[in-house]
């Protein structure tokens, strides 16, 4: 990912995704079922420092996000550096809860 309106906060998504509510239905579905599920948000900056979900740009996905929490997916964030080279995870970025 890579929108960042406000500086230091990178924000998911940048467009409606009606794929990652899926995504976020089917995780909470499976942690339900005693599985351990993790959403990685690989950012692809390296000036971040926290990372949320853009509620105002995909309203449905937010929702998704709390009841996937709420049944257990964990969710974690990492600012990267891309280079010609690839790309390197730099450090875990705090999320926002909001």
């Amino acid at each position: 990912m890579t929108l960042s309106r406000v500086k230091g906060l990178a924000e998911f998504p940048d467009a409606k995704t009606t794929r990652g509510s899926k995504h976020l239905i089917e995780l909470g579905e499976m942690s339900k079922q005693g599985h351990d599920c993790y959403l990685v948000y690989l950012i692809q900056r390296k000036d971040i420092n926290i990372f949320s979900i853009a509620k105002d740009i995909d309203e449905e996905y937010y929702k998704n996000s709390i009841i996937a929490k709420k049944n257990g997916v964990k969710f974690i964030a990492f600012s990267c550096e891309v280079s010609k080279k690839g790309i390197d995870v730099i450090k875990q970025i705090k999320i926002n809860e909001n």
